[in-house]
């Protein structure tokens, strides 16, 4: 795939991504069903089609492989809208590193290029893949944009390290909007409630961090949008599940807007169990 996406000039594969987006939805009833269930959580009267989401998953696919083999100045050039950057400074998080937690938006790794661009390299935190192979691959691909990947796992002794990484000063990223087997809390959102691996803000509440949240939007003209919002300080609110619940619902209300604004780019395809 990754040599294909290097012969393939990127004009064209857009729309043949297109396509094949079309296609699987097409072929695949049950894992559209899916979708369009999740998407109850909108309260959308014209939410976005199974079909509209595979074909915007493909193109960020397609661009993923067309970046697989070509320098880091070819991913930054993608990258032709930044906002918030400020809020990844000192002045605004603090000494500390940060954690950058973002949904399953859009092209949301080429995200890591452009922190090492500006002198912030990063370690992304990220679940074991099916296979070893991809696992290794994928970590192969983050680590030739100065990317550290972190598998993670039931280690407590792990979930120590990372804290030690956030406190040398270092960031870490991850996605949020999707439950975990066994740290999940949940936001109210217009639809019904979304389930999130909260368990992560256990390690800003830890570390003294902040949590900057992080999204990545496909724009009209096929290029991406990335904007670092507001730090939120991670603070006691009564016992630990107490302040998950309290800081899971405000990181989904910060969220949502660009959620609502993008929702084809929202790449929820396990059954979230809506619930309304």
């Amino acid at each position: 795939m990754a040599v294909l996406g290097r012969l393939i000039p990127r004009f064209l594969s857009h729309p043949l991504a297109i396509v094949i987006g079309h296609l699987y939805a097409l072929t695949h009833p049950r894992k559209a069903e899916v979708i369009a269930r999740n998407f109850q959580l909108l309260a959308s009267p014209n939410p976005p089609t199974p079909a509209q989401v595979y074909a915007e998953f493909a193109r960020v696919l397609a661009d993923y492989f067309y970046l697989a083999l070509r320098p880091a100045s070819a991913a930054i050039a993608l990258v032709d809208e930044r906002h918030g950057f400020p809020n990844l400074q000192p002045p605004k998080r603090g000494n500390r590193g940060a954690l950058l937690l973002m949904p399953h938006m859009s092209f949301f790794e080429i995200g890591g290029v452009v922190m090492e661009e500006i002198g912030h390299p990063m370690a992304a935190l990220t679940n074991p893949e099916p296979s070893p192979q991809l696992t290794k691959w994928r970590a192969d691909y983050r680590a030739r944009w100065g990317i550290e990947t972190i598998e993670v796992g039931q280690d407590h002794f792990q979930f120590l390290e990372i804290v030690r990484i956030l406190e040398a000063g270092k960031f870490v990223g991850a996605l949020f909007d999707r439950p975990h087997a066994t740290q999940s809390y949940s936001a109210r959102v217009p639809g019904g409630t979304l389930q999130c691996s909260s368990g992560i803000l256990l390690l800003a509440l830890l570390s003294k961090c902040p949590v900057i949240p992080v999204v990545v939007t496909r724009k009209a003209n096929n290029h991406y949008r990335l904007a670092a919002l507001e730090p939120i300080f991670v603070e006691k609110k009564g016992s630990t599940a107490e302040t998950l619940q309290y800081y899971t619902q405000k990181l989904v209300d910060v969220l949502w807007p660009t959620i609502s604004q993008h929702p084809e780019q929202w790449f929820q395809f396990a059954d979230l169990e809506v619930k309304r």
